[in-house]
């Protein structure tokens, strides 16, 4: 049950192309690499996601910071098999009954939306070859640090930062170790960040000990085999995380687990456990998803799939919650209901999900109303 509760997540919300409901982004890439680690790992890239004229003439940009294993960038004809593409430019769907003009406004993107604001230019830092580290070291902190600067001086404005999953924990680190990014960043939106860590890796574990009994079939082969295969594959995956290995997906995400980034996301690693405060300059404001099953009259949370509520908002001085809840009766006509199908479960699936959030209408009118200034800040007690 647990594995197959694993597998679930994996291809749901870890590795799984998403499909791009954009156009393909205008890409500008600037030169923003920084060696770190092992041999050729980079920094990142700065890319932008507005026709060059808007982004000359903006007045202040947007900047997207992706998770862990995945892209800021939307799937191409050519994107790397078993890569998380960019949530940012998912299409929510729209609420049955509405009228054209809803639909319309309901089902613009995220990117969309945000582009929609006057002044406003879009970029996105793509640190994807080296999300399989762990974002706290020099090479991601460094390269952000500087995307950041650059966008700040360029527009001569405050850049608004939105991180999804480990992005958030990405300018975490960035801010800790450069305090000048303080007076450069306005409003710090994270979605799905793991501040205590994610429950599903504590999951993911018994899928890399499966992985690891079906490699090696004895003991001994297991103790030398698996090993080496693993440390081999972790520092592909830290220079290349886009097709590092050149292993299937599950079989990826399940050996990166074991990685740097992979411990350091499990709950109470020493990474999370000594992880920077936010600076009392900035106001961030969290949101998370929250499945919850109903039986009878008992409830059990499943957070995004990946991440809790409680790990999603914690120490944030805002948050906003979208819920979605599945109901059934404590009896055999309950179980009978989700043995048929008729319900489902939601744990890894529907717009509450982790990589599907950005599909949530109500989660990219929160966020847009956040840039906006529409919505009151430090609502919130900070809370360790």
């Amino acid at each position: 049950m647990a594995l197959a509760v694993v597998v679930v997540l994996v291809f749901s919300s870890s590795g799984v192309p998403l499909p791009s409901h954009a156009a393909t982004p205008t890409d500008n890439p600037v030169d923003l690499s920084v060696t770190q680690g092992y041999s050729g790992a980079v920094g990142g890239s700065l890319v932008s996601l507005s026709a060059p004229e808007r982004a000359a003439s903006a007045e202040h940009a947007v900047l997207f910071v992706h998770g862990w294993l995945s892209t800021s960038l939307p799937a191409v004809g050519d994107a790397e098999p078993g890569v998380a593409q960019s949530p940012f430019a998912r299409r929510p769907v729209s609420a049955a009954g509405a009228t054209l003009a809803q639909t319309m406004e309901a089902t613009r993107s995220l990117q969309d939306r945000i582009e929609a604001l006057p002044g406003t230019t879009l970029y996105a830092f793509d640190y994807s070859q080296t999300a399989a580290a762990w974002v706290g070291g020099a090479a991601v902190v460094e390269g952000l640090a500087r995307a950041i600067r650059r966008l700040a001086t360029e527009t001569n404005a405050p850049v608004d930062v939105i991180g999804h999953s480990m992005g958030g924990l990405a300018l975490r680190y960035a801010v800790a170790a450069h305090p000048d990014l303080e007076a450069l960043i306005g409003q710090v939106v994270t979605v799905g960040t793991p501040s205590l860590g994610s429950d599903a890796a504590e999951l993911l574990d018994a899928l890399s000990l499966v992985t690891g009994t079906v490699v090696g079939a004895g003991s001994a082969a297991r103790a030398l085999i698996v090993p080496a295969l693993v440390d081999l594959c972790n520092r592909d995956l830290a220079t290349d995380a886009k097709s590092g290995c050149g292993l299937p997906t599950w079989l990826r995400t399940s050996i990166a687990n074991t990685g740097e980034a992979g411990r350091a996301l499990h709950v109470g690693s020493e990474e999370l456990t000594n992880l920077p405060a936010w600076p009392d300059a900035l106001q961030v404001h969290a949101i998370a998803g929250e499945a919850r099953l109903v039986v009878g009259d008992q409830m059990v949370s499943f957070g995004d799939g990946l991440v809790s509520r409680e790990s999603a908002t914690a120490q944030a001085d805002s948050v906003f919650v979208v819920r979605c809840e599945t109901r059934i009766t404590a009896d055999l006509a309950g179980l009978g209901q989700v043995l048929r199908g008729e319900v489902s479960v939601p744990i890894g699936g529907g717009d509450c999900a982790h990589d599907d959030l950005f599909g949530n209408p109500d989660v990219v009118a929160n966020i847009v109303a956040v840039l906006a200034g529409e919505l009151p800040t430090r609502h919130n007690p900070r809370v360790p």
